[in-house]
């Protein structure tokens, strides 16, 4: 009888780990066991470290993850490193840093569509979201590129409305004084914001396929067959790309 098992995954984590958790699950002594991965939108490094168990499992035979979140990926770090994996990436010592990979992880197709239509005013939420940074930064440097709440953009929503549900859930005092000059400054420059914000867009497919190619090249690298598939759709799912990979000596048990 299969038994649900729950397993932590860290830059830790090994594969004996892994084996012993999934033999608990099946209820195995196998030691050959043959299992694969399977990760939908395993967030930042977890896409990583999931590509780097599968290399270093014998018994784990095949891969599909579609990631997200780029910008939380680690870059020349002592702990992990979420990119470059590959060794072509590392050699010609390619770079990433966080703004151009969040650029990555924004819905292109509906922002399109806002755009071509009356809801273009939605997207005001963008300059609300970069005052609300400003603010931050000068509150205290390490709040810089925070994790505030996800705010969805209402009619007639003021920065104020929406600096309080963004830090709901964070021990952040805004000044009213700070908020308000802010404030005058978004609703002057806000279509700015939008227009900056579309011409970074153009950028976004192009970093999305560097980190992909980079993880799509560590898996060739190891002897996997391996490809890049656009499964879902992407006005539902932004991130709607399946990496896969089958070990190809894994036939052979």
């Amino acid at each position: 009888m299969l038994k649900t098992s729950m397993l932590q995954v860290d830059e830790s984590t090994t594969s004996s780990q892994i084996m012993s958790i999934i033999k608990e699950a099946f209820q195995s002594d196998n030691g050959q066991f043959k299992f694969g991965i399977v990760g939908l939108h395993p967030c930042g490094n977890l896409g990583s470290m999931l590509l780097k168990l599968y290399n270093n499992c014998s018994n784990i035979s095949f891969i599909n993850i579609v990631s997200c979140c780029y910008m939380k990926l680690s870059f020349e770090s002592n702990l992990f490193t979420g990119y470059p994996l590959s060794h072509v990436c590392l050699k010609k010592q390619f770079k990433l840093d966080y703004l151009s990979c969040e650029t990555a992880c924004h819905a292109i197709e509906n922002y399109v569509s806002k755009l071509k239509t009356e809801n273009h005013h939605h997207l005001k939420i963008h300059a609300f979201r970069a005052g609300l940074e400003t603010i931050l930064v000068n509150i205290n440097l390490d709040l810089k590129h925070s994790a505030v709440g996800n705010v969805k953009y209402e009619e007639n929503m003021t920065f104020e409305e929406y600096c309080d549900r963004a830090l709901k859930k964070m021990n952040v005092q805004i000044p009213k004084s700070k908020m308000k000059d802010v404030e005058k400054m978004v609703e002057a420059s806000w279509e700015k914001v939008v227009k900056f914000y579309s011409a970074r867009l153009f950028l976004a497919p192009l970093v999305e396929s560097i980190i992909l190619y980079d993880r799509l090249l560590y898996l060739a690298e190891s002897n996997s067959h391996c490809n890049i598939v656009p499964v879902f759709d992407c006005k539902i799912s932004p991130r709607n790309h399946v990496l896969r990979a089958e070990k190809i000596f894994a036939k052979e048990y």
